[in-house]
């Protein structure tokens, strides 16, 4: 079986990447659909969801570093239960430019790609987490990627983020003929009541200017969802249903633009 890779991309800072990315890990699991979550993110953040989600120690001897410089991720691969699995993350992840550089451009940029070309599992579903920035480690993931949605906050600095984004794509699949495929525009609604004018006007907006290429559904802050980050994600309680909600609403579409 060949997975449908998924990235989430931003070039500003908490705009929700890590949280979509570990949760819809969560979710597509709970369908019942085999999926991996590859942690490139510089700060491991998915990492420290992830162990703490399903309570596990963070102190993984395998890691995205590790399947790098032995070039396997076989190897680098963590199962938490019969449907998720992971491959984690951290500081070491900042050391990759230093293990990938050693072959021309072209070459270290599909380094990824190719290591999860050779991974024997079966997955239906794989995710990557990589940091907001242009760098070979998040050029690994664009370049791995079959599916990337990028996120636009409501905020005025997020519209310059989100072209120079744009426009980094743009660049890297002129330059590399990389075929990864634009699905969507997820929009963040990071502060405001989600009915207020502003948000109204921001949700309007961005559909008048980027048609249907917006997702219906988007992003909204949760205090509740904001605590998956730091207490992992729950299920306990009816709030903890109600976040997920929102995340089950816009993976449930993403999973119809392939």
């Amino acid at each position: 079986m060949i997975p449908k890779i998924i990235l989430h991309f931003s070039l500003k800072e908490a705009t929700g990447r890590s949280t979509v990315s570990t949760t819809e890990a969560f979710l597509l699991g709970r369908m019942k659909e085999n999926v991996l979550l590859i942690d490139m993110d510089t700060n491991g953040t998915a990492t420290n969801v992830f162990a703490k989600t399903f309570n596990i120690k963070n102190d993984f001897d395998k890691s995205i570093y590790k399947g790098f410089a032995k070039k396997d991720l076989n190897s680098e691969i963590v199962d938490i239960t019969e449907n998720i699995s992971f491959i984690p993350g951290g500081w070491e992840t900042n050391l990759l430019s230093k293990t990938i550089g050693k072959n021309s451009l072209s070459s270290d940029l599909y380094t990824l790609r190719k290591l999860i070309s050779n991974i024997k599992r079966k997955f239906n579903y794989i995710l990557i987490d990589a940091p907001s920035s242009r760098d070979v480690i998040s050029s690994n993931a664009i370049m791995a990627s079959d599916y990337i949605f990028l996120i636009l906050e409501n905020q005025k600095l997020s519209y310059t983020f989100f072209s120079e984004a744009v426009e980094y794509l743009v660049n890297l699949k002129s330059k590399f003929g990389c075929k990864f495929k634009v699905s969507g525009i997820l929009l963040y609604l990071s502060r405001g009541n989600i009915s207020s004018d502003a948000n109204k006007n921001f949700v309007e907006e961005s559909k008048k200017k980027f048609g249907k290429a917006v997702l219906n559904n988007f992003l909204w802050y949760q205090e509740r969802a904001n605590n998956f980050n730091y207490k992992g994600i729950k299920t306990e309680e009816i709030w903890d249903e109600r976040a997920l909600k929102m995340y089950q609403s816009i993976l449930n579409e993403e999973l119809t633009r392939f």
